[in-house]
């Protein structure tokens, strides 16, 4: 950021990314996620939200494998988890830039709450709403994706049914 080079930065992480079997598709986590907004703002850097929808219609989460019992330190005793995945058909992919966020009328000061907190909303607000832009532009394509989520999920219930199975355990 020194160089004025731009960064590609994702505040929901591997969480946002790796989702639960009980996380709703196109769920944000960015609780406690406000670093990139104070680094933005240190730097003056401007913030361009970038939304993608699609790819979590690719996949249905079966099960939750769970990695607290690996002995790796940030693993070990956590409640992590590594999604169990049935692949569905490929779907579009659909993307929209929005709107710059600017932030170096904060002057630097990314040690002020307010400040960072406002430029998260903002960061997130563009996010959540270009999702739900996305939605009902994707609902247009596929307006029977009811259905076919429900016969996906029963088809994912039995797979993770016949994986439980095979490991003799509950995921």
């Amino acid at each position: 950021m020194a160089r004025n080079e731009p960064v590609f930065v994702y505040p929901g992480g591997a969480r946002e990314t790796l989702k639960r079997t009980t996380d709703e598709k196109y769920q944000l986590f960015w609780e406690g996620r406000n670093g990139f907004a104070a680094m933005a703002i240190r730097w003056g850097a401007t913030i361009i939200p970038v939304v993608s929808y699609g790819s979590e219609h690719f996949m249905d989460i079966v099960a939750d494998l769970p990695l607290g019992w690996v002995p790796i330190p940030w693993l070990w005793g956590s409640d992590r988890t590594l999604p169990l995945i049935s692949p569905r058909r490929p779907e579009r992919l659909y993307f929209e830039i929005g709107d710059p966020i600017e932030t170096a009328r904060y002057g630097g000061d990314f040690e002020s709450e307010p400040n960072v907190a406002e430029v998260k909303a903002a960061a997130q607000a563009a996010v959540q709403s270009g999702l739900e832009r996305l939605a009902a532009r994707r609902e247009l394509d596929y307006p029977s994706e009811r259905e076919y989520a429900q016969r996906a999920r029963s088809a994912g219930d039995s797979l993770a049914r016949y994986i439980r199975s095979l490991v003799g355990a509950r995921l």
